[in-house]
C-alpha cells in the first residue's frame, strides 16, 4: 500500500471507460467523481476514444479527463493508455464497461507490477438479448486478470455465477445519484417545466427517457400507452432519447394515432424533464441497475417497470412503485390505469420511494464504500 505519511501522500486512481457519451455509466462514474475525498485520492477520468458530450463534466469534477483516442479504431489508443499509465503512475486503475475493461485486462503484463486493476460491471454478464454479440464473446474471456469485480447490482453479481472460471468475490456497490438530487417534489420547478413543455398543471405526464433501442422494449410501451391515452386526453407520454428504433417507434406512434405521445430526442436534461412528471415508463427486457426509476423516486415520480432481473432491488410493486408484465399489453394498461386515478397511492409511493433513495442509492455512501474497497486491494501485494 502506498506510504501515507504525515504529509497524507494522496492516492492516485485512473478510471477508463469506453466513451464520454451520455450514458448510465457515464453518470454513474460523474456521480462518483463528484463526491470524490479530493483530500486522500488524486482522480483522473479518460476514455477509451473521444470527445463525447460529457468529458468537460468530467474534467470539472476531478484532476483530469480526456480520451486516449479520437475513435474506437484508433490503433494508438493502446499505445496512448499504456504511456499515461506509465507517466502518471496510478495506484489504482479503475474500469467501466466491457471494452475498457478488456483493455486494461489484457495488457495486464504490461502495466507495472504496483498498479491494481478494478473491472467494474454495469450490465448484466453476457446477456442473450444484447444486440452486440461481440461484447459477449469478448466478455467471456475477462474478470480473471484484476484484483477486483464490482457489480452495480446483486443481479448483475448473480448473474457472473455463468463465468465459472471467477475466482474473485464480487462487490456490489449500487448505483447512486447526487445526494443533492434526493429532495422530493419541487411544486415552482414542476410548473415552470411543464410551461415549456406544453402541458398543463391538470395533466398527466409520464416520461421515458432512455436509448430507443430493442432492449429498452419501447415498442411494447407503444401497445400498453395507446391503450391507456385513448380513454384520457389529459395523459401525455414524453419519449426523451435517440437509437436505432427511433424511426420505428414514430411510426408506430403515427400508425396508432396518438398525438399525446411526443418524442423529445436527445436530451442532456432528464433530471429537469423528471421535475415535470408523474411516471416514469420503463418497459425494459433487461437490465443492470438503471439510475432512471432511483432519481425518478427521488424526485417524486412514481416508477412503473416491467419485471426485468432485478426491478425488485429497486422498487417493491404498489409501496414505491408500479410492476406491469411482460407481454400483456392489455393487463399493463389496466394496472396503469388503476394507479392513475388512485391520488392517495400515488403520494403514499411517492414518500416511500424518497426514504428508499436516501437510505439505498446516494452517492456519498457509494464512494465511500468504494474508497474502502480501494484502500484494501492496496493492502493486499
Amino acid at each position: 500500500m502506498p506510504n501515507l505519511n504525515k504529509k497524507r501522500r494522496k492516492i492516485r486512481v485512473l478510471h477508463v471507460i469506453d466513451s464520454w457519451n451520455l450514458g448510465g455509466a457515464q453518470t454513474v462514474l460523474l456521480n462518483l467523481l463528484e463526491q470524490a475525498d479530493s483530500s486522500r485520492f488524486s482522480i483522473k477520468a479518460y476514455s477509451l476514444h473521444g470527445p463525447g458530450k460529457l468529458e468537460a463534466r468530467a474534467g470539472e469534477l476531478c484532476d483530469g479527463a480526456g480520451s486516449f483516442a479520437r475513435s474506437k479504431l484508433d490503433p494508438r489508443m493502446v499505445l496512448s493508455f499504456l504511456a499515461f499509465v506509465r507517466k502518471w503512475k496510478p495506484h489504482i486503475v479503475h474500469a467501466h464497461l466491457v471494452m475498457s475493461c478488456a483493455l486494461v485486462e489484457h495488457l495486464r503484463r504490461l502495466l507495472p507490477k504496483r498498479v491494481r486493476i478494478i473491472s467494474h460491471m454495469h450490465s448484466l454478464y453476457r446477456p442473450p438479448q444484447r444486440a452486440d454479440k461481440y461484447q459477449n464473446f469478448l466478455e467471456a474471456s475477462l474478470y480473471r486478470n484484476c484484483d477486483a469485480v464490482v457489480a452495480c447490482s446483486k443481479t448483475v453479481e448473480e448473474s457472473l455465477h455463468a463465468q465459472r472460471t471467477l475466482k474473485l468475490p464480487v462487490h456490489v456497490l449500487p448505483n447512486a445519484i447526487p445526494d443533492r438530487v434526493a429532495t422530493g417534489r419541487l411544486v415552482a420547478d414542476r410548473e415552470e417545466i411543464r410551461k415549456s413543455l406544453g402541458v398543463t398543471s391538470e395533466d398527466t405526464v409520464i416520461l421515458s427517457a432512455s436509448r430507443l433501442s430493442p432492449a429498452k422494449n419501447l415498442a411494447y410501451g407503444i401497445e400498453v400507452m395507446r391503450r391507456v391515452i385513448e380513454d384520457d386526453t389529459q395523459v401525455h407520454w414524453l419519449i426523451a432519447g435517440s437509437g436505432t428504433e427511433e424511426e420505428l417507434l414514430k411510426e408506430l406512434a403515427n400508425r396508432y394515432g396518438l398525438q399525446n405521445v411526443r418524442f423529445l430526442g436527445y436530451r442532456d436534461d432528464v433530471s429537469r424533464l423528471l421535475s415535470a412528471a408523474d411516471f416514469l415508463l420503463m418497459p425494459s427486457l433487461y437490465e443492470g441497475m438503471p439510475l432512471a426509476p432511483v432519481e425518478a423516486m427521488a424526485k417524486g415520480v412514481v416508477p412503473v417497470l416491467t419485471p426485468f432481473a432485478g426491478h425488485d432491488s429497486l422498487i417493491e410493486n404498489g409501496v414505491s412503485g408500479v410492476v406491469i408484465p411482460f407481454d400483456q399489453s392489455d393487463q399493463s394498461a389496466e394496472r396503469f390505469k388503476i394507479i392513475l386515478n388512485d391520488q392517495a397511492s400515488q403520494l403514499r409511493m411517492r414518500e416511500t420511494a424518497l426514504e428508499a433513495v436516501t437510505k439505498n442509492f446516494v452517492a456519498s455512501q457509494m464512494a465511500k464504500n468504494l474508497e474502502g474497497l480501494y484502500r484494501e486491494i492496496l493492502r493486499k501485494r
